[in-house]
C-alpha cells in the first residue's frame, strides 16, 4: 500500500487528460489561423490586385495599317 489514501478515494476518470497544451502552441496555432483567414480572404475579395506574369510587363499594343 504505497499509494495515498487520497489517490484511493478519489481516483482521477480514465478519459480526463494530466497535461495541458503550452500555452506557445495554442498562440502558435492561433496566429497561424489568423494569417490563413487573412490569405483566404484577400485571395476571395481581390483586395491584393491583379497578379500573373503579365503584371510587370509593359503593356503591347499592335497597330494594323
Amino acid at each position: 500500500m504505497s499509494e495515498p489514501d487520497s489517490e484511493l478515494e478519489n481516483p482521477k476518470p480514465a478519459n480526463q487528460a494530466t497535461y495541458r497544451t503550452p500555452r506557445w502552441v495554442i498562440v502558435t496555432g492561433v496566429v497561424a489561423l489568423v494569417l490563413v483567414l487573412l490569405v483566404v480572404v484577400v485571395l476571395a475579395t481581390s483586395l491584393g490586385g491583379e497578379h500573373g506574369p503579365q503584371r510587370h510587363e509593359p503593356a503591347v499594343t499592335y497597330f494594323v495599317a
